[in-house]
């Protein structure tokens, strides 16, 4: 793994996240018209909206020369959506070690995701840097040269996958096997060399909550009466197959839905193969899933989901109260636990 030096960022990035910035501070985490940054590693600058760094160089232990890894915490939080940067190099040679990227799921210094250029094995990769070391999640193309010394590069992101976009076309796209959490944004360098980030945007999208259930009746009613107003004040958008329009075919809007929700509600009350066969992809892709029956129509749980922790609603005014705060309880420790 690359070297990195330490700086006195601590209580600069403590600061930004009190919004106690000076106006001296101001200049040192960012101009006022950009993003608001703190550099943890490395020497980075900002100059005419564009944010720099200035690589440099280190001899370790065995005599080699190394370039120094440089990173940048945003005071952007993303959990799901997208962003964008252009990278540029001083040539289109790529230099071994050499990397340019974006940080994305930070928990620690050791505990983030880095999508981008890379000059090792792989021209594109996106990796998790966990428990010191680095685990490869995907990467396409070869070293060591690029088209041209200025890259614009997309990173897409939702609770299940992970997409890199070069000069917007599509080149990795990795499935998420763990739990992401609403976490800092940043940028990520190792070079020798000088590089420069420009036109660097965040876009993130609000959690969304999906619900598989049959429609009409007693169904119909606790999604109007009792999800929606939940959703609503806790700005979460809701989503039902029944209400989604376009052209493809429903069964794959469903499951692009169940894909991107951050929380799965499904009422298994009746014996609908549908409400099943959706239930099944959601905990197959791992997704935090609330059940709900009726106590009153279904008593025993089919065996396989019987180990599932359900609420039990009664239809009554007094059980709609109950059912509503249980309801509300799982939702708000679901998003906790993403920090959302």
């Amino acid at each position: 793994m690359p070297h990195r030096t330490s700086g006195s960022a601590a209580q600069e990035y403590s600061n930004v996240r009190k919004g106690e910035l000076t106006r001296e501070k101001q200049r040192l985490l960012g101009e006022e018209n950009m993003n608001k940054w703190v550099s943890l590693y490395g020497n980075f600058e900002s100059r005419d909206e564009s944010i720099i760094f200035n690589g440099q160089e280190f001899r370790n232990v065995t005599g080699e020369i190394q370039p120094l890894v440089g990173e940048i915490l945003l005071e952007d939080k993303m959990l799901s959506g997208a962003v964008s940067v252009d990278i540029e190099f001083e040539s289109c040679d790529i230099h071994r070690s050499e990397e340019a990227g974006v940080i994305l799921n930070y928990l620690s210094q050791d505990d983030f995701i880095c999508a981008g250029i890379s000059g090792n094995a792989f021209k594109y990769d996106v990796k998790h840097l966990t428990k010191g070391s680095w685990q490869q999640m995907g990467a396409a193309g070869a070293v060591p040269q690029l088209q041209k010394e200025k890259i614009h590069i997309e990173i897409k992101m939702d609770p299940s996958v992970l997409q890199l976009l070069v000069d917007g076309i599509e080149v990795v796209t990795v499935p998420l096997s763990f739990m992401l959490k609403k976490s800092s944004v940043g940028l990520w360098a190792c070079s020798k060399r000088k590089i420069i980030f420009s036109n660097l945007k965040v876009e993130t999208q609000k959690p969304e909550l999906f619900v598989i259930s049959q429609y009409g009746g007693i169904y119909d009613q606790l999604y109007n009466e009792v999800i929606k107003p939940i959703c609503e004040r806790k700005n979460i958008r809701l989503k039902r197959a029944d209400e989604e329009t376009g052209a493809t075919p429903i069964l794959t809007d469903i499951i692009n839905s169940i894909r991107t929700a951050n929380i799965i509600i499904a009422d298994i009350t009746p014996d609908n193969p549908n409400v099943f066969y959706e239930l099944g992809y959601a905990h197959a892709i791992g997704k935090n899933v609330i059940l709900l029956c009726d106590a009153a129509l279904r008593q025993k749980l089919p065996f396989d989901i019987s180990g599932y922790r359900t609420i039990f609603y009664d239809n009554t005014i007094s059980g709609k109260n109950k059912f509503e705060t249980k309801v509300n309880d799982y939702i708000a420790t679901i998003l906790s636990q993403q920090n959302i």
